[in-house]
């Protein structure tokens, strides 16, 4: 799978919340759903991980591999995330640093859900990620 930049405007909204630091500190929902993908990632039980999938996020994973989700999210290249280092809100979205990834999430009416996953900052530029939706 080939890396993408993260959508546009929702880097940007992001980014400007950065700036004006509009984001607010937390460790709940949006953390846990964060931590348990990279969780279920890092011990390969795709099944899980899937669940924890955006439903563009997914759709694009499935169709970028001709395969169903569980399949084609093995044939990824997903970083070991690694330690949770903090998380940030910005209202129905919210980014989590790990170690070794950014992962940014959205709140929908089942819990918050990846958007997009295998993010590498670049300074300046929309994040680079391995995994997004559409």
């Amino acid at each position: 799978m080939r890396r993408t930049s993260l959508a546009a405007a929702s880097l940007a909204a992001l980014g400007v919340c950065l700036l004006s630091g509009c984001g607010s500190q937390g460790t709940g929902e949006a953390a846990t759903a964060a931590q348990d993908f990279a969780r279920s990632v890092a011990q390969s039980h795709e099944p899980t991980a899937c669940r924890y999938l955006a439903p563009a996020t997914r759709a694009e994973l499935e169709q970028s591999e001709g395969k169903p989700c569980p399949a084609a999210l093995s044939a990824t290249d997903l970083p070991q995330a690694g330690t949770l280092l903090g998380t940030r809100r910005y209202g129905t979205m919210s980014q989590a640093v790990f170690a070794h990834d950014t992962v940014f999430l959205s709140q929908f009416p089942g819990g918050w859900k990846v958007v997009a996953t295998g993010c590498e900052p670049r300074g300046e530029r929309p994040y680079d990620c391995i995994l997004q939706g559409g």
